[in-house]
């Protein structure tokens, strides 16, 4: 045998072509999107519908496998897109394929809706591989960051937490008093409204929280327990907000710091622990809003709580989920529906709303949309729809924003995995770049105006929070050790 052939590799059988299924995963895509565009000029109806919504599925997971890192793995802003994208879109996009009338009231089929999804997820790839993507997430050479933990200011913590705390009582004195909020939690959009930054005190809770944590696991300073009991203390003291994005916000960049400064978690571990929050998170808070929802409108006996979810809540299941839980589908049909056809696009008004939000809501200039739009772009009565990116790209400017809103999260991602994959950080700084990574899937479901001046409230308030308790180097305050923890010390805690 030849010196060539003994060192050739020899294949693993069994094993899956990791490289092979990045190609073909990418043409199955391109292919499906291809077949829907040729059938529609042909005839509509369910292969157009299935082609479609099968882009989408492969679409998902390109943009999975493209994130998807020889280091890191998972550990992406790309990745973490491409899993919320699931939840988000993808199911409530099969749920309406296969079952079309589900959309009544706002649009007789969902392939106009899927065809705008699918751009704005093409667009998205297509401006992250454009803008270096592939080569930000190559950039990590080690599994975790190795992390300069720095000074931990207990002073400011304390501060934090007290203003956190009294954020949280202004909010529900404000509110109607803890005892009435509570149990109206299905009007909690309607009574939090004008009272963000009341909020946003409050959520100096999870700012600080977060960074203790972070602190706790890059340094190993403190008692384990009591840190424990402090953050669980913090997220239930969230809890009386009663909105389901801070729990899911909370947990997602815990796991992210988590898998960064102290070890990687594999998939096997982190798909069925998502899969189990999520529907906790989701499904738990909202069937204790729709019974609370149900029992005040109820002209009929009101139900017990268990009574409600024996009889009420599994004939509600997929309704609740694709009307309210994941709507985003059905807004994008509803807007379709109505542009261009009963009222004329936007043409950037939303971005005047974008930049008059941060004003109170007292005393904030209205700035009104076309009429028929109304019910769909404005608040009533303190009630107003997350609006997803491909709605406000098309309201606006048609496909042109549905292209131009894909290809700046395509931007944002890369910009973000690209500052992620720097093996040295500071902890500061690692605790902002991971609340960036999960609020780009709070912006795509939420968008403009409030969901990105919230997220940037949010960032904001991560990077104050963290910058005030993290203060200089680990390395200026201990000189024996070395300014950054080695992977090898943070595999051996």
């Amino acid at each position: 045998m030849s010196a060539e052939g003994l060192a050739a590799p020899v294949p693993h059988r069994g094993r899956i072509d990791f490289a092979a299924v990045k190609l073909a995963v990418p043409l199955l895509s391109l292919a499906s999107a291809a077949g829907a565009a040729g059938l529609a000029f042909i005839t509509t109806g369910s292969a157009d519908r299935f082609l479609l919504v099968l882009a989408q599925t492969f679409g998902v997971v390109w943009l999975f496998l493209e994130g998807w890192g020889t280091k890191r793995h998972w550990v992406s802003a790309t990745c973490v897109l491409a899993g919320a994208w699931i939840p988000l879109f993808l199911v409530s996009s099969w749920v309406f394929t296969l079952d079309p009338p589900l959309l009544a009231g706002v649009a007789s089929s969902p392939e106009h809706a899927l065809v705008l999804l699918n751009i704005t997820l093409f667009a998205v790839i297509g401006s992250w591989l454009g803008v270096g993507g592939r080569e930000a997430i190559s950039r990590a050479r080690s599994r975790i960051v190795h992390v300069d933990s720095q000074h931990f200011d207990q002073t400011w913590f304390a501060v934090w937490l007290v203003t956190g705390t009294v954020g949280v009582a202004a909010f529900m004195f404000l509110a109607g008093g803890p005892s009435t909020y509570l149990t109206h939690l299905d009007q909690a959009g309607v009574r939090s409204s004008g009272f963000i930054y009341v909020v946003w005190l409050g959520l100096s809770l999870k700012y600080a929280g977060l960074t203790k944590l972070a602190h706790y696991w890059a340094s190993g300073q403190g008692r384990g327990r009591n840190v424990l009991l402090l953050c669980l203390g913090i997220v239930v003291l969230l809890g009386l907000f009663g909105q389901r994005a801070f729990f899911a916000l909370v947990f997602v960049q815990a796991v992210l710091l988590y898998a960064l400064i102290k070890r990687p978690l594999s998939m096997t571990l982190i798909a069925p622990s998502a899969v189990f929050v999520l529907a906790v998170i989701t499904f738990g808070i909202g069937t204790v809003k729709r019974y609370q929802g149900y029992n005040d409108t109820a002209a009929h006996q009101k139900l017990g709580f268990i009574k409600y979810v024996e009889t009420k809540a599994p004939h509600e299941f997929v309704r609740a989920y694709v009307d309210n839980y994941a709507d985003g589908v059905r807004l994008v049909a509803w807007a379709n529906a109505l542009v261009p056809g009963r009222a004329r696009y936007e043409k950037g008004r939303g971005f005047i709303r974008l930049a008059l939000q941060p004003i109170p809501s007292a005393v904030r200039p209205e700035v009104h949309v076309a009429k028929p739009l109304r019910p769909l772009l404005e608040s009533s009565g303190g009630y107003g729809y997350a609006l997803p990116i491909p709605l406000v790209g098309y309201v606006e400017f048609g496909l042109v924003g549905v292209v131009l809103g894909g290809a700046l999260l395509g931007l944002a991602l890369a910009l973000t995995d690209r500052g992620l994959s720097r093996d040295r950080q500071e902890l500061s700084r690692l605790l902002v770049l991971t609340a960036l990574v999960v609020e780009i899937p709070f912006c795509l479901r939420s968008s403009v105006p409030r969901g990105v001046s919230f997220a940037a409230l949010d960032l904001l308030g991560m990077f104050v929070v963290a910058k005030s308790c993290l203060r200089g180097s680990a390395a200026r305050e201990r000189p024996e050790e070395a300014p950054f923890r080695s992977a090898s010390t943070s595999k051996s805690e």
